[in-house]
């Protein structure tokens, strides 16, 4: 008995061995046997594994293998020779997963010995005799073996370096360890006071947009029971425009922002446009410029943003509402030469028209009532001045005017072929529109048609200190401030001022009354618009004067003034061009001119005046970049460049000569 119980303890006791840490209850005699079972694996020494599979050398003592052959015996020697071979298997295939999978477990050491020098023999069968591996023998032979780190440490973590950690031992592996665990609480706090800022902030948001979404919402439940109402009143027929606009006042200012956003304006506008034109119905703005005037204003700030854009619902209000009655009263009861009602209308709602619908005025209405009105006049005809029912309309469209400007200047040119400057009336019509065209074509029309006549004019004034008569001297100062300067001195140089120095001249020589030559040299001075006496030239035309008259005091002799002097004080192409002219002043029947002198238009415009024909631009028609321009019944273009004419025919454009200009025109008649 007292061996059976030993037995059992070694049994126990060989359990504890090779355990893993698993609990294990034994019962032997109604005894329970239960303990915990270390991890650390504690050989008992070796053991040799027969042939037959039972085990040599147990440790059994003689007296207990005297007790084995018992059956007894035998039961416990099978049951512990199992549960032997059962642990064998376990701690092999541990060892096998511990020492990377060869299959190789050392069991107490014994099968370490017997397998020793295995590997060797496989290389030297493999043709390995000592020293590297490899066949330059530069490979190693013993295998690298693994460098530990500390744990939860990953590679490459704070420049860790295995070699140093390996001599640093154990210590260096919990120092770096616990600097570890410092920097991630440290990491782990400021990530927290990080998260806490933003779950906050995100917060304060949420609340923000919740409070908008709120205020919207009221928002909109006000606005939907404003839009409720307002079907109401407009199916009962209560809504008018006041009582609308008052409405739609109130939910701007309540509700600034959502107004813009739902683009109540559009909405409004549809509630107002039936009412509208109801109450401009029947509406003439030329008769009653002031109807609606001030509802509509108050609607403009009802129905404009900040700023103002073409498809903005007030434009499509007065397209839809005032434009048709507009258009309709000009084209029915409108006179261009009658400027003032369209003006008084346009002056009344300029600020209160949007830009779209001003300029669709002005450009489609208004534009050819003028056009159509200006082709139908005529100069010598016409009881009104052009100037007083065109110059109005600069106001408004300024640069627009200058194809009606330009047929003005033609038919003002027809009218001054035949011109005497002792017809005042010519001034009347023209020297108001001296500041309207400009410099360039103003000059041309006074060098042309004004200059030559009054030159001839001063050539032919006769000067008598006796008995003095003015009136040609006054048609020619009439111009005086229209002419250009440079032409106006140019004229008094040469054909006054010489005669004026000849005539003092030769009155000095005679022992004349030298108060009385001073009274009259104060009065022609008199005579001089402020224009001529402030330019430089003519002060030294009167200074010339002025020496003689004193030479002759002094008793000097008085120096003749010489009228080459006079004449040699301009360029020889200055006098060319004046004699041109005076030519062009002689044979005004005939009106012979030159390509030298003059450009191409000038030349065909001279030439279908001679001919009794209109010669104008037709406003807004262009070919190839070159203006149109119409030659009696025929359509023409001029390239100034290559001084030619083309005239349209079936065929196209086609290069023509003036006497062509005439006789296609006359073909076109027959």
């Amino acid at each position: 008995m007292e061996l059976i119980e030993k037995f059992a303890q070694w049994i126990d006791d060989d359990d504890n061995d090779y355990s893993f840490g698993v609990s294990k209850r034994c019962r032997l005699d109604g005894d329970i046997y239960k303990k915990t079972k270390p991890m650390n694996f504690i050989s008992t020494g070796t053991q040799r594994i027969d042939n037959n599979g039972g085990s040599a050398g147990l440790g059994f003592t003689e007296e207990e293998e005297d007790f084995l052959p018992t059956a007894f015996g035998k039961m416990i020697k099978e049951g512990a020779l199992k549960r032997m071979r059962e642990k064998e298997k376990s701690k092999g295939k541990r060892a096998r997963d511990d020492e990377g999978g060869f299959g190789f477990a050392s069991v107490g050491g014994e099968f370490e010995k017997h397998t020793k020098g295995i590997g060797m023999k496989l290389l030297q069968k493999m043709g390995y005799k000592g020293g590297g591996l490899g066949k330059n023998a530069q490979g190693i032979v013993t295998p690298i073996q693994p460098k530990l780190r500390p744990r939860n440490m990953g590679i490459g973590f704070n420049d860790f370096n295995e070699t140093e950690d390996k001599k640093k031992g154990l210590l260096g592996s919990e120092r770096v360890g616990v600097e570890r665990v410092k920097e991630k609480r440290l990491w782990s706090t400021k990530k927290k006071l990080e998260n806490e800022e933003d779950l906050k902030e995100e917060k304060d948001r949420l609340l923000v947009v919740s409070e908008r979404q709120k205020r919207q919402l009221y928002s909109m439940v006000e606005i939907l029971n404003v839009l409720d109402q307002l079907d109401e009143d407009r199916s009962t027929g209560e809504l008018t425009l006041d009582s609308l606009a008052e409405l739609f006042i109130q939910l701007k200012s309540r509700f600034a922002e959502d107004y813009k956003l739902c683009n109540l304006s559009v909405i409004a506008c549809s509630y107002a446009l039936p009412l509208f034109i109801r109450v401009f119905q029947g509406w003439d703005p030329l008769q009653n410029p002031f109807h609606g005037f001030e509802i509509v204003s108050l609607w403009k700030s009802l129905l404009l943003s900040d700023q103002e854009f073409t498809a903005s619902p007030y434009s499509q209000l007065i397209s839809q509402v005032l434009l048709p009655a507009v258009r309709l009263s000009v084209i029915n009861t409108w006179q261009a030469r009658e400027p003032e009602p369209m003006l008084r209308f346009l002056d009344s709602w300029q600020k209160l028209l949007p830009h779209s619908v001003l300029h669709y005025i002005l450009d489609y209405i208004v534009m050819p009532k003028l056009n159509s009105a200006v082709g139908c006049w005529e100069p010598l005809r016409e009881t009104v001045p052009i100037h007083l029912w065109v110059h109005p309309w600069l106001r408004y469209l300024g640069h627009k005017l200058e194809g009606i400007f330009e047929t003005i200047r033609f038919k003002l040119s027809q009218l001054l072929v035949a011109w005497h400057p002792s017809d005042a009336s010519a001034y009347t019509i023209l020297s108001p529109w001296n500041s309207v065209f400009d410099s360039a074509s103003w000059e041309h029309l006074m060098s042309r048609f004004i200059v030559p006549k009054l030159q001839l004019i001063l050539q032919e004034f006769q000067l008598n200190p006796a008995n003095q008569k003015l009136d040609e001297f006054h048609w020619v100062m009439k111009w005086a401030s229209d002419i250009p300067s440079h032409l106006m001195v140019d004229m008094m140089v040469r054909f006054f001022f010489s005669k004026w120095q000849q005539v003092l001249y030769h009155w000095l020589q005679a022992s004349p009354d030298f108060e009385e030559i001073t009274n009259w040299y104060l009065e022609w001075k008199e005579l001089l618009p402020k224009e001529l006496l402030a330019n430089e030239s003519i002060r030294y035309q009167l200074n010339r004067g002025l020496e003689m008259m004193n030479q002759a005091v002094e008793g000097l002799e008085v120096v003749q003034p010489c009228l080459e002097e006079n004449i040699g004080y301009f360029r020889v192409p200055e006098q060319r061009q004046f004699e041109a002219q005076q030519k062009a002043v002689t044979q005004q029947s005939a009106m012979s001119f030159s390509m030298d002198d003059m450009s191409v238009k000038e030349v065909i415009e001279a030439h279908a005046q001679q001919h009794g024909l209109l010669f104008k631009p037709k406003p807004g028609r262009r070919h190839d970049g070159h203006q149109i321009y119409a030659f009696g019944n025929l359509s023409v273009i001029i390239d100034a460049l290559n001084q030619k004419v083309y005239a349209q025919i079936e065929e196209g454009w086609s290069l023509v000569s003036l006497q062509d200009l005439v006789d296609k025109h006359q073909s076109s008649l027959s």
